[in-house]
């Protein structure tokens, strides 16, 4: 589980939860800042951008592949914005890390961005009936989140 914060249009990872008995780690860490055209956080946080903030995002960014699955088509990604917009997850689908799927969602205060929290897991463990239950529990909790700031 990672929390973030927008900063410089960019996720800074401010906090980490891993389980203690996996196997594979991620290589993020608390202090390390990730683009937001790539990572789950980082999507969910555009997403509440708007149009011209999005384009703005663009117009200053290259679209740099991190593997292989790393959206780099302006196009695209506006796409997979509008699909985050109608169901409020996001989605990282080994574009930072191979092997590494992460799903997450924005956090708003008062109509603005407060930050964004996101859930990994190993690829292969991905299953659509564990998709949908982890995104129910995102949003959930971020509704929970909200409901106290």
């Amino acid at each position: 589980i990672h929390l973030g914060i927008l900063n410089n249009n960019e996720i800074l990872y401010i906090n980490k939860l891993e389980p203690k008995n996996q196997t594979i780690r991620m290589s993020s860490k608390v202090g390390i800042t990730r683009p937001l055209y790539n990572s789950a956080m980082g999507k969910a946080v555009l997403a509440e951008f708007s149009e011209e903030q999005v384009q703005q995002y663009l117009d200053t960014q290259t679209l740099i592949p991190y593997t292989e699955n790393t959206i780099t088509n302006p196009l695209r990604l506006k796409k997979e914005l509008k699909q985050v917009q109608q169901t409020g997850v996001a989605y990282d689908d080994e574009e930072i890390e191979q092997d590494i799927f992460c799903s997450g969602v924005s956090l708003m205060k008062d109509g603005e961005i407060a930050g964004a929290f996101s859930v990994s897991m190993p690829k292969y463990r991905l299953t659509e009936e564990n998709k949908t239950t982890i995104n129910q529990a995102l949003l959930a909790t971020k509704a929970a989140i909200e409901a106290k700031l």
